[in-house]
């Protein structure tokens, strides 16, 4: 049956939060606006930031038939916006839907004093887009495109730190110890453990992880956790296969994730392997020339693989998901990660890792992009071609994962 997905425009209830760069929570006794745990990260010019709405408005499905139903809406692959209108200037939002297979087209809302050419996407989540100023990498926004909500933030450094936006003096709060902010890999809030996770680790190599009670706006709270113990077996690196165990080896990039279920305590730890420079065959391009030019810039990079492990913050233990993900599909990248159960939303593939390319600034970057069969380690396209034929033109800006589930401060 065809449908079409919109929002519909409900009555919002108050709530309190406070707003974390790097990560926020939400704090019922502290400020009287709705909305959102939030996390923005700042690494690298690279922001992830983390919306955890208290107040939504649901999506309602239009079937052929005219009838209204809701509906869980999957996510969206944010791609290039286009340029329409009369006057060809008026930028629309293109955003492909897994549920519905097809490109969805939304008007951008400009924000009052800003240009938009000003403004660059750097993450998402919930719904919800964060936004800096290209021009002085300072100015820090949260916009909602579905609803037209835009929320100033104030400027930004690169420490781990969160605020309160409805403060009439909002400040950012630094979390932890300042040398080591650079270190985090990865960040997120669970909402039923209350606590904000971090890990971090040398060179990719995420072996620690830290845990952070933000109830207290004024005093953030570290909360002990036992040490992570692993199988060396599988830890860092596990394969199935002596091919496989050196290709991992062999990656020149790796990222690591930390994405949690919407629904459950567990706690996952994602690495995706990339090489960083394939041949057209796909093979790993050491000696590989494109256009008699042997500069590694000239050759793309590619994910080939990933791990997954189960973290318990109780036990400290990470077990290794050995080629099944209990029937969830992820989603990882430059925007927050997280994971739902594939049989509640439409066109999701079970056991599966989507992912965006996290190395957007490389001379092919936005280009790695796909989804993982963890189950029988198979890559399929998402959108995009995923040939190598494909991957030698760069995609600006690179696409991002949005999960559309509007949401709005008052």
């Amino acid at each position: 049956m065809a449908s079409t997905a919109f929002s519909s425009t409900m009555t919002t209830a108050q709530s309190s939060a406070l707003i974390c760069r790097k990560t926020m929570k939400h704090a019922s006794t502290l400020l009287r606006f709705p909305s959102s745990l939030l996390s923005v990260r700042s690494y690298n010019s690279l922001l992830r930031f983390t919306p955890t709405p208290l107040v939504r408005f649901p999506f309602l499905v239009q079937n052929d038939d005219g009838t209204l139903s809701s509906s869980s809406t999957s996510p969206w692959l944010m791609l290039p916006p286009v340029f329409g209108g009369n006057n060809k200037l008026d930028m629309f939002y293109q955003f492909y839907s897994l549920g519905l297979d097809r490109v969805l087209s939304v008007p951008k809302r400009s924000i009052p004093s800003y240009e938009n050419d000003n403004l660059e996407i750097v993450g998402s989540s919930r719904g919800w887009l964060a936004l800096f100023n290209k021009e002085n990498y300072c100015d820090l926004f949260l916009s909602n495109p579905l609803t037209g909500r835009h929320v100033k933030l104030p400027s930004l450094d690169s420490l781990l730190a969160f605020c309160c936006p409805g403060h009439t003096n909002p400040v950012w709060t630094r979390i932890g110890d300042p040398s080591t902010s650079f270190q985090f890999d990865s960040i997120t809030y669970s909402s039923r453990q209350k606590l904000f996770f971090c890990a971090k680790g040398p060179s990719g190599r995420t072996d620690h992880i830290e845990a952070w009670d933000l109830c207290d706006p004024l005093s953030p709270k570290m909360v002990p956790l036992p040490p992570v113990t692993v199988d060396k077996h599988n830890y860092p690196v596990a394969s199935h296969s002596e091919l496989e165990s050196k290709l991992k080896h062999l990656c020149g990039y790796d990222a690591v994730f930390l994405v949690l279920p919407e629904h459950t305590e567990e706690l996952f730890q994602v690495r995706q392997y990339v090489l960083h420079r394939m041949g057209p065959d796909g093979s790993f391009a050491d000696d590989v020339y494109y256009e008699g030019n042997s500069d590694s810039d000239e050759s793309p990079h590619k994910t080939v693989g990933f791990d997954v492990h189960k973290y318990d913050p109780k036990t400290g233990k990470k077990v290794y998901m050995d080629r099944t993900l209990g029937g969830l599909a992820l989603f990882v990248g430059p925007q927050e990660g997280f994971a739902l159960s594939a049989d509640e939303y439409q066109g999701l593939k079970p056991n599966s890792i989507y992912y965006t390319d996290m190395y957007y600034l490389d001379r092919y970057g936005g280009h790695d992009i796909g989804i993982f069969n963890y189950e029988n380690e198979t890559f399929s396209p998402c959108y995009y071609p995923c040939d190598l034929k494909s991957m030698m033109t760069k995609i600006v800006p690179n696409p991002i994962w949005f999960r559309p589930s509007p949401c709005a401060f008052i």
